[in-house]
């Protein structure tokens, strides 16, 4: 499933705060997802967004929870083809990630590259192969491997001459 992270609860049964809720929201997209409904598991993800900030003391709206969340979001948003409200949100995870988990962390190089195939599909070629090939470097450095980032940053690249 999704890197949501996740805490121990003293007791799995009982559900007792809002990061629990917000959990199981977020498997039940997923779920969603999985069974083709886009609509549906946006709708859940959102409702895991409002579970997240609503528990501030634990969460909110600068936790690694709702970065995780929000890319969710910003991911269904993309495949129903709604590519400028996903480059809110991914803009959003970016600078959220890239404070919390560090401009070298495998998650930080993945939301670029989500970036970067949301302005890709907005027609924004040359920012869009910036961002692959930002992605395709912390990825490389993260893992060893680039992925399809730099061959897609190549294409963007073709697309502006």
């Amino acid at each position: 499933m999704d890197n949501y992270p996740r805490r121990q609860n003293p007791n799995p049964a009982d559900p007792s705060s809002l990061e629990d809720v917000a959990i199981a929201l977020n498997d039940l997209a997923w779920i969603h997802n999985k069974l083709g409904s886009a609509k549906d598991a946006l709708k859940v993800y959102e409702e895991a967004l409002a579970a997240i900030v609503k528990d501030a003391k634990h969460l909110g709206t600068e936790s690694e929870a709702y970065a995780v969340t929000l890319f969710n979001v910003a991911d269904m948003k993309s495949e129903m083809k709604r590519f400028a409200d996903a480059e809110k949100d991914l803009r959003v995870v970016s600078r959220l990630r890239a404070k919390i988990l560090g401009k070298e962390d495998y998650e930080y190089g993945n939301t670029l590259y989500a970036l970067a195939f949301v302005l890709e599909n907005l027609g924004r070629h040359e920012e869009s192969a910036g961002f692959y090939d930002d992605a395709a470097d912390v990825m490389e450095k993260a893992t060893g491997d680039a992925m399809d980032a730099r061959k897609k940053a190549d294409a963007m690249r073709a697309k502006c001459r």
